[in-house]
């Protein structure tokens, strides 16, 4: 079936990533192999493809030039989900270059799964795929990269849907494979083909107006995209994720950059599993994040100073993380609607930053089984609406003011 779609739309889609990943053919985003003479990447001429058969990409970033001018790129959905990405900061590019396993064998990255998943596998349900047809037949656009995907109407997303609308159901499905979803603890309907990813188990969406910017107008012009609270683009009205909700479902792996893009995340609740590696960094992009625990897993590193840039943060929960250690940044300080910090059994050194006696809505502070050390500060008394105070298990001295 993908070698004959490829076939009919004349673009080699079929063949985009036909044998990356020939070992691993998993119905969750590794695509099938064709061993067949139409199946081998070559031009007629012995040559390969586009299809790159050694597990290299194709060339598909356009110069400033191109970008400017408007042009339509790449004429395939999947290289357009690619492109899109990318050119977005959602992720990048090395991370669609395959990884290598022990040194020996290849495997895809989540994020090359994620995409072969959304070309090859994200089945549009049989109702919506119908009103899609008919929508199609009396569309007479003239984009080459509309037109190209047409013939592909069975898929769940195309070209033609909100931008944001693609990289939310990409970046779910990145997450997904970084965190090991084929071992999750749950009932797992996640990348099921045509299922909203609204309706995935620990999933909460709601309405929200997002631009009606599609993917292909995206990609003419990705240096014009506008922001979700650009007023002065047209609008939409979709359903996007609010929170994610996996708590204790044997999450694995390390979060990828690509979840810290939903642009309306409220609350991500991923305590008790098995997470490693560090917090990503650009977090500071959930601007709309009210609670973060990630608490009970086994990140490492130090608690990343650009988690004091979410301005709306109430609940941050990051104990129970015995690796995670350097100082308490200064940067917390700057959470000034934060009503409860969780940050006991830890690796946590230094003192009590000042900066915390801004925090004048804190109602909890546990920073309990530390290696925090210093003088009690007196400004704890200021913090007049905290209700629970726990500093045991540390090396602090002095007496705690009234």
């Amino acid at each position: 079936i993908i070698v004959g779609a490829a076939a009919g739309t004349g673009i080699g889609l079929g063949m985009y990533f036909m044998n990356q990943g020939s070992n691993t053919n998993s119905a969750r985003g590794n695509p099938p192999t064709n061993n067949g003479d139409k199946g081998n990447g070559n031009d007629g001429n012995g040559n390969n493809d586009d299809s790159n058969l050694d597990g290299s990409q194709p060339e598909i970033s356009p110069t400033d030039d191109t970008i400017n001018s408007g042009t339509p790129l790449p004429t395939d959905f999947a290289g357009s989900v690619q492109l899109h990405m990318v050119e977005q900061d959602i992720s990048e590019l090395t991370s669609f270059q395959g990884i290598s396993d022990n040194g020996n064998s290849s495997e895809l990255s989540p994020q090359q799964r994620a995409r072969n998943w959304l070309v090859f596998y994200d089945i549009m349900p049989d109702n919506l795929a119908d009103e899609q047809d008919e929508q199609n037949q009396s569309n007479n656009a003239t984009d080459d990269l509309v037109n190209s995907t047409n013939n592909l109407s069975s898929s769940y997303l195309d070209v033609n849907t909100p931008a944001y609308r693609v990289a939310q159901r990409f970046a779910a499905a990145v997450f997904y494979f970084a965190t090991k979803g084929e071992e999750w603890d749950t009932d797992n309907q996640w990348l099921q083909p045509g299922l909203d990813e609204c309706d995935y188990p620990g999933i909460r969406c709601e309405e929200v107006t997002i631009p009606s910017i599609s993917l292909a107008e995206a990609l003419k012009y990705p240096k014009y995209f506008p922001d979700p609270s650009d007023g002065a683009v047209d609008t939409t009205t979709e359903r996007m994720i609010v929170e994610i909700n996996l708590p204790e479902s044997n999450l694995k792996g390390t979060l990828p950059d690509e979840l810290m893009t939903f642009p309306f995340l409220r609350r991500l609740g991923l305590w008790s599993n098995q997470i490693e590696g560090q917090i990503p960094e650009n977090i500071s992009r959930l601007q709309n994040l009210e609670s973060l625990l990630l608490d009970d897993n086994k990140f490492t590193g130090d608690i990343v100073p650009a988690i004091g840039s979410l301005e709306k943060l109430k609940m941050l929960s990051l104990g129970f993380n015995p690796y995670v250690g350097g100082e308490i940044p200064e940067e917390i300080g700057n959470l000034y609607d934060l009503e409860a910090l969780f940050l006991p059994n830890m690796s946590l050194r230094g003192g009590l930053p000042s900066s915390l006696r801004n925090l004048e809505n804190l109602k909890q502070l546990e920073l309990q089984l530390n290696n925090l050390r210093g003088g009690i500060p007196d400004w704890l008394g200021d913090l007049i609406n905290l209700e629970k105070l726990n500093l045991s298990g540390n090396s602090f001295y002095g007496e705690v003011p009234e």
